[in-house]
């Protein structure tokens, strides 16, 4: 938190009072119970009702966005606290408040990522896929996914098919389903990139 507060005071250094009041609103909140608000995107009427007091209490019905311009004037200061609602798949200027509590959340238990990149990642798990017998065919563009009983079975590649036990996508999940699986789907909400296991 004190290198943080350094960067505030240097970045903007009339917006360091307020940043200890959004941090302030944020131990409260989070107190609260207003946590598992972020996970959950869709509630039922009693468990709003129910929570109705406290939702109130902090301002959930504001932007993430609008609730940091409360606490802070200068602009990328507030897009700093609010864009970890892009991480859920939120938009910062329309999702609640609470997406801003992702802030004091990483600042409290720390931001952490691979050494080295994403990349390392991928290649560590490159390395362990093989020592289990696992072959990559890289480049390769895959026309489409074949299913039997629900199950997918095979891809075809250049107009070969190929069968395997296990089949993931790493694709947009529209993508893997409309066009490699060739099934309708409903219109979905976009979200960040996971990794896919149609099994």
């Amino acid at each position: 938190g004190a290198a943080m507060r350094r960067e505030v005071a240097r970045v903007a250094p009339d917006d360091a009072a307020g940043y200890e009041e959004f941090l302030r609103w944020s131990d409260l909140a989070l107190r609260d119970g207003a946590s598992p608000w972020l996970s959950a995107p869709r509630r039922d009427f009693m468990s709003v009702a129910r929570s109705a007091p406290m939702l109130a209490r902090h301002q959930a019905w504001r932007s993430a966005h609008g609730l940091a311009g409360s606490f802070l004037k200068n602009p990328k200061l507030r897009e700093a606290i609010s864009v970890s609602a892009l991480a859920d798949g939120a938009n910062p200027f329309a999702a609640s408040a609470f997406h801003a509590l992702a802030h004091k959340r990483e600042l409290d238990g720390g931001l952490w990522w691979p050494k080295g990149g994403m990349g390392k990642l991928m290649e560590a798990m490159k390395l362990v896929g093989e020592s289990q017998g696992v072959r990559y065919k890289l480049a390769q563009p895959v026309e489409s996914i074949t299913t039997k009983n629900g199950k997918a079975t095979a891809v075809v590649v250049n107009g070969k098919t190929l069968e395997f036990d296990y089949i993931i996508s790493n694709a947009h999940r529209h993508f893997t389903e409309s066009k490699l699986l060739g099934r309708r789907t409903k219109r979905s909400l976009l979200a960040p990139s996971a990794l896919l296991v149609v099994a």
